[in-house]
C-alpha cells in the first residue's frame, strides 16, 4: 500500500469512529438527533491532522472524552416545561442558558456562567434549560430557515 492509501484509510476510520462515539453516547445522540448539535465535530478534523500519515494502531481511542463533572451544582434556577410560565410572570429581564449535561463546552463555560449570574444578581433573573427539556429547549432555539428545525449556534 502507498502512504496515500494509509492516509485515506486512517482518515475514513477517524470519521467512522467519531460518528460511532457520538451515536453510542446517549446524551450526544440525543443532542444530535433533536437539535443537530455535535459540538465535537471539529475533533475529527484535529485528529486527522495529528495522525496524518500514521497507521491506525497509533490512534488514541476514544476520540471524544467524557466529562464526569456536574455542571448543575450552582444556584441558578432550573427551568422546565412545567415551571417556565410561572417563573417568567414578573416583568424582570431573564438570562437563560440552554445547556447539555453531557457537553464538554457547557462544562468549560460553567465557571463563566456562575460569574455572569453573580454579576447580574439584582439586575436580571437567570435560569438554565437542559436540552432534555425538549419542548422548552425547542421553544428557545432558533429555527433553520430551510428545514424549520430548531438549532443552536454554539
Amino acid at each position: 500500500q502507498s502512504n496515500k492509501d494509509i492516509d485515506l484509510g486512517t482518515e475514513n476510520f477517524i470519521e467512522v469512529q467519531h460518528a460511532f462515539e457520538v451515536l453510542s453516547n446517549q446524551l450526544r445522540r440525543r443532542d444530535y438527533d433533536l437539535f443537530d448539535v455535535d459540538e465535537l465535530q471539529d475533533i475529527a478534523k484535529i485528529v486527522k491532522k495529528r495522525y496524518v500519515g500514521d497507521k491506525l494502531s497509533r490512534l488514541e481511542l476514544p476520540l471524544l472524552k467524557t466529562s464526569e463533572d456536574d455542571i448543575t451544582d450552582d444556584d441558578t434556577k432550573v427551568l422546565t416545561t412545567e415551571n417556565f410560565g410561572s417563573m417568567l410572570r414578573d416583568e424582570v429581564t431573564w438570562l437563560i442558558q440552554v445547556y447539555s449535561i453531557g457537553s464538554e463546552s457547557c462544562r468549560k463555560f460553567s465557571p463563566s456562567w456562575k460569574r455572569i449570574v453573580t454579576w447580574l444578581d439584582g439586575v436580571a433573573n437567570s435560569g438554565k434549560v437542559e436540552l432534555g427539556e425538549v419542548q422548552l429547549a425547542a421553544y428557545l432555539a432558533e429555527r433553520n430557515r430551510v428545514t424549520g428545525r430548531p438549532f443552536f449556534r454554539y
